[in-house]
């Protein structure tokens, strides 16, 4: 995604530059327009990133510092990361804590958040592990994961601003991974961060927080094991999944049973689902992905499917650059959400077609 970003960039670019020097009175007077814009907007957000960098040096964001029950946010964070990690084949894992800590809730979301974004991109292969351990008065937050290492050298300057890992030892090219920002984040707070790393091995960042104690009413530390019978918000839904890219069926259909769900389908293309359907009951919703290669499209198939389950909601999904695909959508009747799916977004869509059914 970088990449097209970056290569659209320059075309755009190209472009000006091209009319610029080469097209008419206009098309030169345009240009000259944009590239001043273009300029004036770079030196305000370079501005601002200095501020907010100088911010944090000074003190002068204070975050609110209060008690913190921690298995929430790392829940949440599991389900947030889920998709992205599966869509890799890699097993992320969370260990819920019962924790309370002291500390402020967007700041240590946005620091684990970092964590974990840069844990799963640099994983080609194997897991990464989000969990908890007890250090005297202090809990130890940390994000382990099996991908290449950090070199020693690197290690040294990991936590300077726009620093850049070596890209033999990460596996790309030139990316940076944000954590001057993280380490004045956990600053602010008072808590300390710090990383160990073993190249051909793995790495493992670790945010120390202020423990407070364990929560009553939370369960013992331990792996969260999630199976289609026990209780939870979506108990007693069921779910059938379309896409004919194997690899996206399988993440999105992880996801949904991490959530508990009672029943999860898959079918790998329009005509495997419309085979069975006559015979099978309907499900509480249809995910339907619209690009189904050579097998049609999703709206399409979900109009075929009105004569087997003809009062089913259905979600469209789609990363087409089709700028009336969610305007079609709508007018079928389905709700529509653009890929990468958030996991945010997905759950408030099986929120709002449970409550229309009225459990």
């Amino acid at each position: 995604m970088r990449q097209l970003i970056k290569l659209g960039l320059i075309l755009v670019v190209a472009i000006l530059v091209y009319n610029y020097f080469f097209g008419d009175t206009q098309e030169k007077a345009q240009s000259k327009e944009i590239f001043h814009k273009v300029g004036e907007l770079g030196k305000a957000s370079w501005s601002l990133l200095k501020s907010e960098k100088a911010k944090l040096d000074d003190g002068k964001m204070e975050p609110d510092i209060q008690p913190l029950k921690l298995a929430p946010m790392l829940a949440q964070l599991g389900d947030e990361f889920l998709l992205l990690a599966s869509q890799k084949n890699l097993r992320l894992k969370v260990r819920q804590s019962p924790y309370l800590v002291q500390s402020n809730s967007t700041y240590l979301r946005r620091i684990l958040q970092n964590m974990l974004s840069n844990a799963i991109k640099y994983t080609k292969t194997g897991r990464v592990l989000l969990g908890c351990r007890r250090r005297g008065e202090a809990l130890l937050i940390e994000v382990w994961d099996t991908g290449p290492g950090i070199n020693s050298i690197d290690l040294t300057h990991i936590f300077d601003d726009f620093f850049r890992v070596d890209a033999t030892a990460r596996g790309e090219q030139g990316v940076g991974l944000g954590l001057g920002v993280v380490q004045r984040m956990a600053k602010s707070l008072g808590h300390q961060v710090s990383v160990a790393s073993v190249m051909g091995k793995g790495t493992v960042f670790r945010l120390a927080v202020p423990l407070l104690g364990v929560c009553a009413d939370a369960v013992a530390d331990k792996p969260v094991v999630i199976t289609a019978e026990q209780s939870g918000p979506f108990a007693g839904f069921s779910v059938c999944c379309v896409d004919d890219d194997a690899t996206n069926l399988t993440a999105l259909t992880t996801l949904l049973h991490q959530w508990q769900l009672a029943q999860v389908q898959s079918y790998q293309g329009a005509e495997e689902l419309l085979s069975v359907a006559a015979k099978t009951p309907a499900p509480d919703l249809v995910i339907i992905d619209y690009q189904l290669g050579s097998t049609g499209n999703g709206l399409r198939l979900y109009q075929d499917l009105q004569q087997f389950w003809p009062a089913v909601p259905a979600l469209l999904v789609s990363a087409a650059p089709e700028p009336d695909l969610p305007a079609r959508a709508r007018e079928l009747g389905m709700i529509f959400l653009a890929k990468p799916i958030k996991a945010a977004a997905l759950r408030a869509c099986l929120n709002s077609v449970k409550l229309s059914k009225g459990r």
